[in-house]
């Protein structure tokens, strides 16, 4: 299990649970908030799925032998990218159309590529990349061209989240010691740690809708729990308080919504609260693949 969980589905949550049978991961909105894609582990392997915003109509849009993990729409809500095992066994950058059809191969490297997060404009998409011997975040054409490295740290750096606006890009490091939630330039440059959280890892960070605020998971308090905190780093505001594992945070469209991945109920599961973490409550059961 761990092999298939790591590093693509949980290489920013911390203490990763990998002793029990993982379910739905990595919530992605579609751009009108009416669809949610994820990961689902229900037949033996990783695949996409859709769901509506309320959890039902539950469906693949992927489903052969290679695993798959973060979808990611693009901003049209006409495409998603996401990682994929693919035929040669090697973790690619794929995309594919909304209802799964077209499914090609972005990234075509022999080493491992993971994390896409398109851009606002739809015309980027950022990504993590061990292909120059460390992961580092890369950035490239929509259709796979014109890529270029914007980190360049002996620690590792990933989970890419592009800003509203376009100007910025928020990552996950462990360049200080410990996983935190940085932000840089969409150059790549003045990098910048947010979180300077040494009690416990920082990541996955997602931005609000306007720009203002990160929803981000945290171990500070011991646990793996979500928290939200101004787009500066201040403010840090804990909203789930659990004994499972809470990570994976992702805004709904409007703003008002979060959803994120727990296993308070023993399999990680898909959640949704409002934004100040009120009215908590599972968003969808394990699929069946039906």
């Amino acid at each position: 299990m761990a092999g298939m969980l790591t590093p693509f589905l949980l290489s920013s949550l911390p203490n990763n649970p990998t002793s029990h049978l993982t379910r739905n991961l990595l919530p992605d909105w579609s751009p009108d908030g009416t669809k949610i894609a994820f990961a689902s582990y229900w037949d033996g392997n990783s695949e996409i799925f859709i769901m509506n915003a309320d959890g039902s109509n539950q469906k693949p849009l992927t489903n052969d032998k290679a695993n798959k993990g973060r979808p990611s729409w693009s901003p049209d809500g006409t495409e998603i990218a996401y990682v994929t095992g693919g035929n040669d066994g090697n973790f690619e950058i794929y995309v594919m159309n909304a209802d799964g059809s077209n499914q090609r191969n972005l990234t075509n490297n022999s080493a491992g590529d993971f994390n896409p997060s398109w851009s606002p404009d739809g015309a980027m998409i950022a990504f993590e990349s061990y292909r120059d011997g460390n992961y580092d975040i890369f950035v490239m054409e929509a259709d796979g061209t014109n890529l270029r490295r914007l980190t360049k740290d002996p620690a590792r750096d990933n989970y890419p989240d592009w800003s509203p606006d376009g100007a910025m890009i928020a990552f996950d490091s462990n360049r200080d010691g410990n996983f935190e939630v940085y932000i840089m330039n969409a150059d790549g440059s003045n990098q910048r740690n947010l979180t300077n959280n040494s009690a416990g890892d920082d990541g996955s960070a997602r931005w609000s809708p306007d720009g203002t605020r990160m929803v981000f998971s945290s171990h500070s308090d011991k646990n793996s729990e979500i928290y939200v905190m101004n787009a500066d780093g201040f403010d840090q505001t804990r909203l789930t308080k659990d004994s499972g594992v809470d990570s994976f945070p992702s805004w709904s469209p409007d703003g008002t919504k979060i959803t994120f991945v727990s296993d308070r109920d023993g399999d990680l599961e898909i959640y949704i609260m409002n934004a100040d973490g009120s009215s908590q409550k599972k968003l969808a059961d394990t699929v069946t693949g039906n």
